[in-house]
């Protein structure tokens, strides 16, 4: 009777020892570091200065007269990667300046998720793509978009990339964004 009775505790206690086992391999820390160690990711290479992609505006400083409207054009660099996702967030002095429009005319982009612009926020968020085998610039910048300011009133105006800007490089879709430029209203 003693034997009948130990096949069932023994089935019991590997039942509970394999739920055990599960919630435990399940668990998010040691499952990430289970599978880590067996399914090695594979990690992308640092993108230096010099192989990375960059926004600028143009010029640095501009002189404008109040009431007047402005093209600014968003500029893309991309000379050592092909690009996909291009994410320009950009921000403005709402006392300033207001954006009137967002003109698309000669743009690279083909594929446009977001071209929105907040002028009681003073922001803009201009995101388009270019499918495989995307785009990418040969020594010379290339227009994205152009926004059509007007200077609302005198002074000195900032109009800068956010800092969640992103240039999306197409094989491996890793931002590859290094470097920004802003520009400078001087508004008479």
């Amino acid at each position: 009777m003693r034997e009948k009775g130990v096949v069932p505790l023994l089935i019991l206690l590997s039942g509970l020892g394999l739920i055990l086992f599960i919630i435990a391999a399940t668990s998010i820390p040691l499952k990430d570091q289970i599978f880590s160690k067996l399914y090695p990711k594979k990690e992308s290479k640092a993108v230096s200065e010099v192989t990375g992609a960059a926004f600028s505006l143009g010029t640095q400083t501009l002189n404008v007269i109040e009431g007047q409207q402005v093209p600014v054009n968003i500029l893309v660099r991309t000379d050592t990667h092909k690009a996909n996702l291009f994410s320009a967030k950009i921000n403005y002095d709402l006392d300033k300046l207001e954006i009137l429009n967002v003109d698309t005319t000669g743009t690279f982009i083909t594929v446009w998720a977001e071209r929105v612009f907040d002028n009681s926020l003073g922001k803009a968020s201009i995101i388009g793509g270019v499918p495989k085998p995307g785009f990418s610039t040969a020594g010379v910048d290339a227009t994205m978009v152009t926004l059509i300011f007007r200077a609302k009133a005198g002074g000195t105006a900032l109009i800068s990339y956010d800092a969640s800007s992103a240039i999306y490089r197409n094989t491996d879709n890793v931002n590859f964004l290094t470097a920004t430029e802003g520009l400078t209203l001087i508004i008479q």
